[in-house]
């Protein structure tokens, strides 16, 4: 490919240099000091400070024909370096800048160490020059081969969170691959339980390693610290439900290579279409791109088909790299489905998340004290709490952050309980970039549930209740009518919908669909979802009196997720924006057709059916009707709208 190409034009000194840098383990990595002395910069500490030395020049000039994205931040810091510079601190701080470049993920391009180690980039030109010296890496022999292995994989242009996306897919699992290297020892739970328990005392007797699963334990492989921790076992038992000893189990610093056998058979039967596959340019209406042809299937089976998810995943990639641009192309990808390992880069751009996030997330006060931390510290912990990573330490102080910030960032708004409901999506599939979390959830309550967090929210909420009552009625008189008869109103059971937009009610992984159509739709789509799920369960409610549907809604009802979306985009297409319209929505995001004014809340509420304007009348029993009669229906409303005002 052209990109191997070009990396076999870098120089050898600096892929050694790069390879020093791509070391996994900590403890064999070269620290700044050591990076100093590397052949790639001796030469410049040996040369004058004011002549460049020739490896600095040539590293230049072949970064810079290598045009390689993850390359441009090596490209800035070689450009800092400054030759003939004594080891000081600034030196240290300049190699630690090369040594952390080649180390990270660059946010807007690929990894430079999934390029060379996971892609196997290395072409023959670079592997039979020795790239890496004996007297530096001397174990890395292996690496090397690895890379040469990997040449004619056909996984070579995907990244490692992507490969291993699709090794779980195949059937891979790590804590599979730990118990036959013996890392994971099995053991009954009757085997776990405490020996000697007095009350208001510690237990005695509970093992000193941490449980990793029902009825496993984990076990260091390495005899030093098995028998470190066998010594240091009754000091562990004595402060077993500490939270300190929960958040920090023991470190296994041993490597276990991954069988990726299974997943390179399946990959090497697939066309070569679903590893770079076509995006339509142009053309006003964006065309999706399907070549297997799958989107008649259930969403469930989409999720986990190999091949149809390698097609995504690199359709995607690729899009999401020409972002904001190509954002247009990406939510019309997203129609479809949204791949679920670029689940959170998509619901960014369709958020349209600005890229300065992180920026203004570290410069929000996220430590000081307020009035909601104590109702935060109750609340976190009964979020989601069946999701092992939202219910770990961990993710408890990453909610309470990025909550804090959130309050502190806006101030005319206060914590509601549900916000915390609200966020867990977004920290789920973010768990390491607080601040993406940060801007996400800022970006959503703000489009979606405008006004909705304010003090005082009842004119906010109670409008939005009194709407989506008209749309019951609208699509589905039958259980608008039964509703009004046994007196059961949405205030009984949709607030924490309309709060949470689902998130308190269902759990992560039927958010995670209804988000996808929410994230591509205006607010409206909240209220057409919430009559979708009333039409899915509408034989069972018919059936009820009002004492059942209490108790029946008491608990997050069962729904299919796929036949909810389906109707939902359905019900958006077909229900006329005056409708829907509501005066507290979010400005110039669901402006209500011209000549129509929203009803007071009073006159809402007094209302059993919606109120539709002579616009949406007009389209919906003359969709043919000629743009420039339904103009002077437009004036003739708004003249007689402004006479009445005047009146």
């Amino acid at each position: 490919m052209l990109w191997r190409k070009r990396l076999s034009q870098l120089p050898p000194d600096l892929l050694r240099f790069v390879f020093c840098c791509l070391q996994p383990l900590p403890s064999r990595r070269p620290s700044a000091t050591d990076l100093l002395g590397h052949p790639f910069l001796a030469l410049a500490s040996a040369s004058s400070a004011d002549t460049e030395p020739r490896s600095l020049s040539l590293c230049r000039n072949s970064l810079k024909s290598a045009g390689l994205p993850s390359l441009l931040p090596l490209l800035a810091a070689v450009d800092n370096f400054k030759p003939g510079a004594p080891t000081t601190a600034a030196a240290s701080r300049q190699a630690s800048i090369l040594s952390e470049t080649l180390s990270t993920t660059s946010p807007n391009g690929v990894a430079l160490n999934n390029a060379l180690t996971a892609n196997g980039t290395a072409t023959t030109n670079i592997n039979n020059t020795n790239i890496i010296p004996t007297t530096t890496i001397s174990e890395d022999n292996a690496l090397v081969v690895a890379v040469q292995q990997q040449m004619a994989s056909p996984l070579a242009g995907l990244s490692l969170e992507a490969v291993y996306h699709l090794w779980t897919l195949v059937g891979g699992s790590c804590d599979q691959e730990l118990r036959k290297a013996g890392s994971i020892v099995s053991q009954p739970p009757i085997r776990r339980i405490p020996r000697l328990v007095r009350p208001g005392m510690p237990s005695l007797g509970e093992p000193s390693s941490s449980s990793s699963g029902d009825g496993d334990v984990t076990a260091n492989t390495n005899n030093n610290t098995n028998n470190s921790s066998n010594s240091n076992s009754e000091n562990h038992n004595h402060n077993s439900h500490s939270l300190s000893d929960r958040a920090n189990p023991l470190f296994d610093a041993a490597i276990y290579p991954l069988d990726m056998s299974g997943l390179l058979q399946r990959a090497a039967s697939l066309s070569e279409v679903l590893f770079a596959p076509l995006i339509p340019v142009g053309g006003g209406v964006v065309p999706r791109t399907d070549p297997l042809d799958a989107a008649g299937l259930p969403l469930l089976i989409r999720e986990r088909d190999v091949a149809y998810q390698l097609c995504r995943i690199q359709t995607f990639a690729r899009l999401l790299r020409g972002c904001p641009y190509a954002r247009e192309y990406v939510l019309g990808e997203a129609k479809a489905d949204i791949p679920p390992l670029l689940r959170i880069d998509v619901w960014a751009v369709a958020l349209d998340v600005p890229c300065t996030i992180a920026e203004d997330y570290a410069a929000v006060d996220k430590d000081t004290e307020t009035v909601s931390d104590r109702q935060l510290d109750v609340d976190i912990p009964r979020c989601h709490q069946y999701d092992p990573l939202l219910s770990s330490p961990a993710g408890h102080c990453k909610f309470k952050r990025v909550l804090k910030a959130w309050i502190s960032s806006h101030p005319s708004l206060t914590y509601w309980q549900g916000i915390d409901s609200l966020s867990a999506p977004f920290l789920r599939l973010s768990f390491h970039d607080e601040a993406r979390v940060y801007g996400c959830l800022s970006a959503f309550v703000d489009r979606y549930l405008h006004n909705l967090f304010l003090r005082d929210n009842s004119f906010v909420m109670q409008e939005y209740l009194a709407v989506f009552s008209h749309m019951i009625t609208y699509h589905d008189p039958e259980l608008g009518h039964f509703f009004k008869s046994i007196g059961f109103e949405p205030d009984l059971f949709a607030i924490p919908w309309v709060l949470t937009c689902f998130a308190h009610v269902f759990p992560l992984h039927k958010i995670y669909h209804l988000w996808d159509t929410l994230l591509l739709h205006s607010s409206s789509m909240t209220l057409c979802i919430a009559v979708a799920i009333l039409r899915e369960l509408r034989q069972t409610l018919l059936s009820f009196e009002f004492n059942e549907c209490i108790l029946f809604f008491s608990d997050a009802p069962d729904i299919n997720s796929d036949s909810v979306v389906d109707e939902a985009v359905r019900i958006y297409d077909l229900t006329p924006p005056s409708i829907c319209a509501r005066q507290h929505s979010r400005p110039a995001q669901e402006q209500p057709p011209p000549g129509h004014q929203v009803p007071p809340l009073a006159v809402l509420r007094a209302n059993t059916s919606p109120q539709m304007s002579l616009h949406d009348f007009l389209l919906l029993f003359s969709p043919n009707i000629p743009p420039h009669l339904l103009a002077d229906v437009d004036a003739y409303c708004a003249e007689l709208q402004k006479q009445q005002q005047q009146q």
